[in-house]
C-alpha cells in the first residue's frame, strides 16, 4: 500500500501535456497532472498542495505553466503534502505541534471535568431555585386539598 514513513521524497514531475489543454485552462491542468503523479507514486488520493507550489504553477499565468516542477512530498498519515523543492520542511516542527494539541485537548478535558467556581455557584443557586419550586407546588396541593375538604 502507501508508504508509511515520514521521509521526504523530491521528484521532477513533467508537465509538458498541460499545453495540449486550452490556452485559459493549462494551469488547471498542470495541477491535475501534478495530482495524478503524486497518486501514481504514492498510491493515496489526499493530496494536500502548499500555497507556494499553487503561486509557482501559476506564476506565468494561467496560460503558461511550468513545463516541468521540482516537488518535495511528505506522506503522512495517508495524506500527501506536496511542496515546492525550494520551500524547507521541518518535520521536527510537526511534532511539537501535535504535542500542543494534545496538551490543550487534555486542558479542555479537565475543565469540562471541574467545572469553575462561578458555575459551581450557579449550579447551586439553579439547584436552590428547583428545590424552592417543588417546596412552592406541594403548598399549592395542600391548600387545593384542603379546600376540597372543607
Amino acid at each position: 500500500m502507501a508508504k508509511e514513513k515520514k521521509e521526504v521524497v523530491e521528484y521532477i514531475v513533467p508537465l509538458k501535456k498541460a499545453y495540449n489543454a486550452p490556452r485559459s485552462k493549462r494551469a488547471k491542468k498542470a495541477k491535475n497532472l501534478l495530482k495524478k503523479f503524486i497518486v501514481k507514486h504514492f498510491r493515496t488520493k489526499n493530496i494536500k498542495i502548499s500555497p507556494k507550489l499553487n503561486e509557482i504553477i501559476f506564476a506565468r499565468g494561467i496560460e503558461k505553466p511550468p513545463r516541468k516542477i521540482a516537488v518535495k512530498v511528505l506522506l503522512k498519515d495517508n495524506i500527501a503534502n506536496v511542496y515546492s523543492a525550494a520551500e524547507k520542511i521541518e518535520v521536527a516542527k510537526e511534532k511539537k505541534v501535535e504535542e500542543k494539541k494534545e496538551k490543550v485537548k487534555e486542558e479542555i478535558k479537565e475543565k469540562e471535568k471541574k467545572p469553575s467556581k462561578d458555575e459551581e455557584e450557579q449550579l447551586k443557586e439553579e439547584e436552590k431555585k428547583k428545590k424552592e419550586k417543588k417546596l412552592r407546588e406541594r403548598i399549592a396541593d395542600t391548600q387545593k386539598i384542603k379546600k376540597g375538604q372543607k
